[in-house]
């Protein structure tokens, strides 16, 4: 029930550093070549990554189903249904046939 300073619990014998959730979403339409598209740029919106006093200009793509073989490079965001890929600075991510990988 609380966050930050103070919310350890020294007693129970361990600390919860970080936490990852994983989900998955069956497709609702059927998904093949012919029905991939590229990356279209939706927006330059600013973002924070290390510096939350220093915002970096970040170019936001998205598409309903993205296609094979495309590379953004980071910082950026893409926008997928149900999702949000975040690329860093200095980062890369890439589609395969199969999934988008970073």
């Amino acid at each position: 029930m609380l966050f930050g300073k103070g919310a350890g619990y020294r007693e129970a014998g361990f600390e919860i550093l970080s936490v990852r959730a994983v989900a998955a979403q069956h497709a609702r339409s059927q998904t093949s070549s012919t029905s991939s598209q590229l990356f279209e740029t939706r927006d330059v919106r600013p973002s924070c990554f290390d510096d939350a006093k220093t915002p970096e200009e970040t170019t936001v793509y998205g598409c309903d189903w993205p296609s094979a073989n495309q590379l953004v490079s980071g910082p950026c965001l893409i926008q997928l249904p149900g999702c949000v890929v975040v690329v860093p600075p200095g980062g890369s991510a890439a589609t395969d046939s199969l999934a988008l990988s970073t």
